[in-house]
Formats: C-alpha cells, structure tokens, sequence
C-alpha cells in the first residue's frame, strides 16, 4: 500500500475487503460474466435492446443491488426515462425507500443523452491541426533564416571548390538554392564538374542532362585549378545575397518576417547604381521587390514584365524616374520613391502571408465537411488559387505535421485508417509521431469512413461532474457554520458556481492529455472539486506522478494509492495516461468508465451478498462503508433502506421515527449526524463500530455521530469483546480486518454511486 505521503506501506496492512474483492475477481463465473457484460454492454443503444438481453440487465441490476427488480421490466424501463436532475422524477420520489438507488441505477447509463456525432474531424480536432497549420510556417521560416544567417556569416570565406566541399553546412545550403538534391551526390562528381565546367562546354551531362549543376557551375564560375580568376578572390555580397535569395525561394512559402530587413538593405544598396528597367530586371532580388510591392504574381518574368511598362499596361510612373524630364542623374528612383515602395514591399509581404494562411484556412473548413471518406479527403482537387499557388485540405493538413505532400497516398490511407488502440496497427508499427498525430486529428474507422468525435468526456460522464462538483460547493457553504452568507453573498456563490462549469463545459474537451489537464489549473481543480478533493491541497507534482501512472499495471502509484478517486478521475477521460493521446472504446449508452464502475460494484455486490448469510450486520456495513461516502444529503439517507438502517441503530432512533413527516425526520436527522464528517475514513470508521457494539456502548439519544472532536467517544481506547470470523474460500478475517485495517481505504468506493 501507499501512505498520503506516497510511500509504500507494509503488505500486511492491505486492505481486507481489497482482498476479499481480489478473490471474487478470480473467479472463472466471475470471469465470464464480467467479460461478456464488457463486450455486450458496448453493442446496447435502445432501452428495449438492454431489457432484451436478460444476461446483461441481471449483471447490471445486481451491480446496483436491484435484483429483486429483473421481472420488472416496466419499473426497469420507468426508472431508466427518468431524469435524476428533476426533483418530481419518478427517481425522485419521497415515496419510493429505494429511490437513490434508482437514481444511482439510472446515471450510470446514458440513453436519454446523445452520441457524440460522426464526423470527419471534430472542432477541437480542427482548432489543434489549424494551429499546427499556422505554426509550420513561422517554424519554416525561422529554420530557413538560422540557415541563411549562417551562409551569410560564413560564406564570403570561399575562394575554392575545396572550401566550398570542405563545409558541408554551406555545401548543402548551396545545393539547396539551386535545387540539387543532396542526397543523390558524390563530391567528386561535383568537383569536377564544378571546376571542368568552362574548360570542356561540351560536357552533355552537364549541359543538357543535369540543368541545376549547369546553373551552379556557371554561377560559381571556378577554373579548373579549383580557385576563382583570382585566388584571393570571393563571393560578392551580391552574390551571396543571391544565393539566399535563391534558397529562400526553394524552401519557404513567403518572405521570412526576419528577412526583408535584409531584402530593404540590399534594395536600398544598389537601387542608385540602377539606370533603367532593364537593368533592374537583370537583378532577381531587386525584382522580386518590385513585384511583391505592386502586387505582381511572382512568376511573372523579366521579359514579360518588361512588355507590360511599354505597352504602358503597367503604369510604375509613380515609383520610378522614367521619361521624366526632371530626372534626377542616373538614378532610376529618387529617394522618396524607394521609400514609398519599400513600405509597399513590407505591407504586402505580411498582406501575401496572412492572405494566404487565412484563405487556406476558410477552403480548409468550408471543404473539409463534404467529404463523405478518407478517400474523398486523399483525391480531393484543389478550390483555392492564390498567387497560382493551389492548395487542397489535405496539404492543410500535411503542412501542419510537417509531411511531404508527395507522400504516396496509400501510405496517407494506411495512416489515416490506423486504430491507435491497436499495437500493430501501421502508425503503431512505424512510431513515427507525425502520423500518430495526423491520425489523431482525424476520424476514420478501418474502412476510411467517419467515426465519433473523440471527447475528453462523454456526455454521461459530463453530467457526473457537473452534478458531483456543484452538489460539493454546495455542501461546503452550506456546512460552513463560521459563515453566514447574506442573500447578496448566496447570490455571488451561485454566479461563482455556474461561472466555473460554464469554463468546464467550454474546456474539457479541449484537453486531449493528463499532461495539457494538469497545465490548465482551473480545469483541473474542478475537476478535484467534482470528486469532493480539496484542490488547494492537491500538488503538481503529485498529479504527475498520478497521472504517469499505467492503469494496466496493478502495481502502479495510482492502483496502489490509498484514495481511489485519482483513479476514478484517471478512468473517467477518453484517452491513456500522460502524454499517450490514445481514445477508449466506449459503448454507446455506457463509457469506459461506467462500464468499470458497474463491473466494480457487481463484485462489490457478491460480496455483499454472501456475507448476508452468515452476517446480516456486516452486509450492512460492507455496503455502508461503500455509499456512505457518496451521500450528500439527510434526504439520500432517508432513501436508501440499508443506511438508513445503520443510522437508525448507531442514532438510536425511535421506533415511531418513519411515521413522522419527512421534515421532522431530516430535522432530527441534521441535528444527530454531520453529513460531511462521512466523508473522513477515520470517522466512517467510528461510526461502524458503534454499530457493532451498541449493546457494551453506553450511549442516549446524544450519542451521535460527533460533531466536534471533543465529543467524540474514545473508540480506540475503548476494549473490545472477541469477534466471529468471516470466512470466503478458506480466507478467515475479523471484523476487526474489515474495519479497523480498510478505515484508510474507504473512499476506494466513493465514486462508485456518485451521484
């Protein structure tokens, strides 16, 4: 076992009932059972469908402790209609003793709820890839500005092919300008091609097979000692600025925001040396300026360019000196001029970019619901044309993991249809995490066709934290004898109440991991509040360390810790332990996490029942120790026969006390017992004892449940008379065993009937 400050108890200070319940689940019955209902329950959507199939709805009324109800179906069928949060429900009724019963009954299934819709990709989904989306660009960029920075500081150092090959950094940032791929290489293929280039103009291989080599051999222009005309000689400025120019172009889809700083200085360098439009064509980096800042298509070419100014298609009189009888010398431009359209160049270089991104997100979202399969998606033709640049919801969504878009496409098919839940499905097999997460973000099931949006929490289990983290905040004003609140103060507590599960309702399904869970702090302490945790106790790093934990691994931190509401928690959400973004295979009227409490409580329920037999008190008390952390109020007391029965005998209550008017009852009630103490072990633990012993306590009709410390009757000093055995398969414990060595695990059961 595990103490509250998390360190491993001694084995023999596990829990008895642990152990109990430990040998009922080993049980081949049990076995079967348990397996049939997990696989049958998720096939069930229709109320008829689960009343239908006898096996199940016996399992499930057992869970609940309503066997006696299996030929009742239309009672079954009442109950299961019922809304628990309407106070004149038939779950509802003051009339019915079993009426928390029904209403624990009919939470844990969700017929009266919708199924999460089948779709292509959910909203959250979309909002993660369009984010991705955005970012590849900034990342982009920012990848190819360190590597231009670095091939600006460094390659004026070059005045050979030696030193050009020697830096494999600037080698490879050079083949990528010019478009050579580096892979398919050999140096000393490029060395001698790089260096006999002038020296033998009839090389085919060069000239005509291999275009890209040509254009660098030319560009760089060595002889075939290796060196440029002049040894000492090196790369321009301009040059160099060119080759950045060349490889920015290749490798980002828009200028880099870093970047037209540089663009700016280079323009505003040698603009004065330009003494006309057809020299300043000649130069790729000033002509790609002009084109962004008058909104020219990019591929538009020199020689065209050039037609449009003369054909006076192209009016540029605005930005230029030309046939202006007032020229100023030689300059092209005059300095007002520059600045004018250098701050068109700048305005529309963040105009190209956020029109682009913008426009490829609104084709994206207006497309994306058309497609009826994954095959739809994959084949799908471009609708968007900007600046030619055509781009389809797939390279959307390509772009955003950073995958090749010439990615064959039964590759993409194989991706997209992979079920993360199965180890040898294709993106399990290959672990590369583009694909998990491009699989992720999607919903195709095995034949390409929509599935269920995945949710952090399905709408039942929604409805269990709503309800649970109200009913708690509730209780705590409620209780808190040091505060009266005034009629301004209880309306502020309700606005406080409904303003945070407003945030939860609009952030849970945000949360696709225990990892993003725990960052959102205000998530997260709802969440603990729902469970009745104290959230400002609760660390950071102790939810780590709760949330790394492996669910499968029974000796994991959060199978072993003594509170199972982390557990509860942990089994509540759609998806793995931290940092594993992998969905559960949820049934359609219960989740995983309802299907495992129901399995829970059928154990629970066995064991219950066997020690009726042989014990009517300890079935009691079993059952009390198990849903007494749960009840929230004197009315579910009142409600549920077996509570009830243990209060009326620890409370000595008098006989004529169910004839009294249920007002007279929850007031003498409330007055006797302190509802929030049941949620302290220590005291649950207290209370089981005076129900044993009664006769060699004495005790009057103030002997409660304390209220105070001071009045607490001393139990553990209190000498206690030998007690029977329980016995089950052989395994002989005390009542002591049960009682004195669970006290510390009782809220393993809490959640189990939470309201």
């Amino acid at each position: 076992m595990i103490s509250q400050t998390g360190e491993l108890m001694p084995m023999g200070l596990y829990n008895a009932k642990d152990k109990l319940i430990s040998e009922i689940s080993k049980r081949r019955s049990v076995l079967i059972e348990d397996d049939y209902y997990k696989k049958r329950i998720k096939e069930i959507s229709t109320i008829d469908e689960f009343l239908q199939d006898n096996r199940l709805l016996r399992y499930a009324l057992k869970a609940y402790g309503l066997s006696d109800l299996f030929n009742k179906k239309s009672m079954i069928r009442q109950i299961l209609k019922s809304n628990s949060e309407d106070i004149k429900s038939f779950v509802n009724s003051s009339n019915n003793i079993n009426s928390s019963k029904f209403r624990k009954f009919a939470q844990s299934f969700s017929f009266s709820l919708s199924d999460p819709p089948k779709v292509i990709q959910g909203n959250i989904q979309q909002e993660r890839l369009i984010s991705k989306y955005k970012n590849s660009y900034q990342l982009n960029e920012e990848s190819a500005y360190e590597k231009s920075e670095y091939f600006r500081k460094n390659a004026s150092k070059i005045n050979s092919v030696d030193k050009l090959i020697a830096d494999k950094k600037i080698l490879d940032y050079v083949l990528n300008a010019f478009d050579i791929n580096t892979n398919h290489i050999s140096i000393p293929f490029l060395r001698r091609n790089l260096t006999h280039y002038n020296n033998n103009i009839e090389n085919l291989l060069i000239k005509y097979g291999k275009k890209h080599m040509r254009q660098m051999a030319e560009y760089f222009n060595f002889k075939s000692d290796g060196y440029f005309d002049n040894k000492n000689s090196a790369l321009t400025e301009n040059k160099i600025e060119n080759i950045i120019n060349k490889y920015l172009d290749r490798k980002t889809y828009f200028v880099p925001e870093k970047n037209i700083a540089n663009d700016r200085f280079y323009y505003e360098s040698n603009i004065n040396s330009i003494s006309s439009i057809e020299k300043l064509v000649e130069d790729p980096i000033l002509f790609k300026i002009i084109k962004i800042s008058l909104s020219i298509d990019l591929k538009t070419s020199s020689k065209y360019f050039l037609k449009l100014v003369n054909s006076g298609s192209l009016n540029i009189k605005e930005f230029f000196q030309i046939h202006d009888p007032n020229k100023i010398g030689n300059r092209i431009q005059t300095t007002e001029q520059t600045k004018k359209i250098l701050k068109l160049y700048n305005d529309n270089c963040h105009k190209l970019r956020n029109d682009y991104i913008s426009s490829s997100i609104e084709n994206y979202i207006k497309t994306l619901p058309t497609f009826g399969s994954v095959d739809d998606f994959l084949n799908s033709s471009p609708k968007l044309s900007i600046n030619n640049n055509k781009i389809t919801p797939l390279e959307v969504a390509l772009r955003a993991y950073d995958i090749d878009k010439d990615t064959y496409k039964y590759v993409l098919r194989d991706v997209l249809t992979s079920d993360p839940n199965d180890p040898n499905s294709y993106i399990n097999k290959h672990k590369d995490k583009r694909f998990i997460n491009l699989n992720l973000d999607f919903n195709f099931d095995k034949n390409g066709n929509p599935k269920k949006m995945p949710m952090a929490h399905l709408p039942l289990t929604k409805k269990d934290y709503i309800a649970g983290y109200v009913k708690n905040k509730n209780n705590d004003y409620i209780n808190n004898d040091k505060v009266i609140f005034s009629k301004k103060g209880q309306i502020k507590i309700g606005e406080n109440i409904r303003s945070n599960v407003d945030y939860y309702i609009n952030n849970i399904d945000k949360i696709d991991s225990f990892e993003n869970l725990i960052a959102d702090k205000d998530l997260m302490h709802i969440i603990l509040d729902s469970k009745g945790i104290d959230s400002k106790k609760v660390s950071k790093s102790f939810l780590e360390r709760i949330f790394k934990s492996d669910l499968a691994d029974p000796k994991s931190f959060v199978n072993q810790y003594k509170d199972k509401r982390y557990k509860e928690i942990m089994l509540s959400f759609e998806f793995n332990s931290i940092n594993k973004k992998i969905y559960k295979n949820n049934g359609k009227i219960q989740n995983y996490f309802h299907i495992n409490k129901t399995i829970e409580s059928y154990k629970n329920q066995i064991l219950e029942d066997e020690v009726k037999d042989k014990n009517p008190d300890m079935e009691l008390a079993l059952y009390f120790s198990r849903i007494i952390p749960t009840i929230n109020s004197t009315y579910e007391i009142l409600s549920d026969k077996n509570i009830f029965n243990v209060v009326s005998k620890v409370c000595n209550l008098p006989v004529h006390f169910s004839s009294l008017n249920q007002k007279k009852q929850i007031d003498i009630l409330t007055k006797k017992i302190n509802i929030k103490d049941f949620q302290d072990p220590k005291k649950v633990q207290q209370f089981l004892y005076r129900f044993f012993y009664t006769d060699n306590v004495k005790r009057t009709d103030q002997s409660v449940l304390l209220l105070s410390q001071s009045d607490q009757y001393d139990l553990y000093n209190e000498k206690l008379p030998e007690v029977s055995t329980l016995s089950l398969s052989g395994t002989k414990l005390s009542l002591l065993d049960l009682f004195n060595k669970s006290s510390a695990q009782i809220n393993y059961f809490k959640g189990f009937f939470s309201r």
